[in-house]
């Protein structure tokens, strides 16, 4: 939480940041959830939104994060990876030596398939987009 006072301050003079060439939003195992502590702060938020969370994201855990945005977001979409898929999963696939150089953002655990969740996040950012963009 921010305590600080000059923060707490200049957050009741914040902009309005609405861009009207924005039509929907697709959140993949977004971060950040509890500085969002108010349903009310998402009473503006009028746009179709889907969120994608994963069970086992250690970076920004769905309870907090995705499930807490989807909970808060009237009418948003929601889907959540099971089981031992992480919040890296959605980069790319790499080779043996991209994996070697950094483990924790390209090697997943046992039984995760990274194009399978790539093929899924596809499959459902065409569904929703199709939907919402019409």
């Amino acid at each position: 939480m921010l305590y600080d006072s000059t923060l707490i301050n200049d957050s009741h003079h914040i902009p309005d940041l609405k861009d009207s060439r924005i039509k929907a939003f697709f959140a993949i195992c977004p971060g950040t959830g509890p500085a969002f502590p108010r349903k009310e702060q998402f009473e503006k938020t009028t746009r179709p939104v889907f969120i994608i969370g994963s069970k086992s994201d250690s970076m920004a855990p769905a309870m907090q994060n995705a499930r807490h945005y989807q909970a808060f977001i009237k009418g948003s979409g929601y889907y959540e990876f099971p089981g031992k898929t992480g919040h890296y999963v959605m980069l790319s696939e790499s080779d043996d030596e991209t994996k070697k150089s950094g483990p924790i953002y390209f090697t997943d655990p046992s039984g995760v398939n990274r194009h399978e969740g790539h093929a899924k996040v596809d499959s459902l950012a065409n569904t929703f987009f199709k939907k919402s963009l019409k």
